[in-house]
C-alpha cells in the first residue's frame, strides 16, 4: 500500500517533502550553533521548543507518504482552519521518529 501511495506522488508533493526536510535541517543546524540542547529530551530543539534532527536521520519515503496530494491539501486547507497545524505536527512527528525509536 505504501508503494502505491509513493507512486501517486507528483513533483509538487516531492518538492514539498524536500522543502520540509531542508527546513528541518536548517533548524537543526541553527539549534546546534546556538546550543539549544534539551537535556530532558536529549535532543536539539528549534525556537518553538520542538525537537529537530539531522536530515540524515529522516526517512524520505516516510515523509513523502504523509504529504497529501495537492488537490487534497488545498481542499482540506479551505475547509479546516486547523489543517495546516495538524499537517505540520504529522510531518514533524514522522521526521523526528528516530528520537522516539532511540528512547524505546
Amino acid at each position: 500500500m505504501k508503494e502505491e501511495i509513493l507512486q501517486e506522488r507528483t513533483y509538487n508533493e516531492r518538492r514539498f517533502a524536500d522543502y520540509r526536510i531542508e527546513e528541518m535541517q536548517t533548524e537543526y543546524e541553527e539549534a546546534r550553533i546556538y546550543g539549544r540542547w534539551d537535556k530532558k529530551r536529549k535532543c536539539y530543539i528549534n525556537l518553538k521548543g520542538d525537537p529537530v534532527v539531522d536530515s540524515s536521520k529522516v526517512v524520505y519515503n516516510d515523509v513523502l507518504a504523509v504529504i497529501p496530494l495537492s488537490e487534497e491539501y488545498y481542499l482540506k486547507k479551505e475547509t479546516d482552519k486547523d489543517y495546516l497545524k495538524k499537517l505540520d505536527k504529522i510531518i514533524r512527528d514522522i521526521m523526528t521518529v528516530s528520537l522516539k525509536k532511540r528512547d524505546e
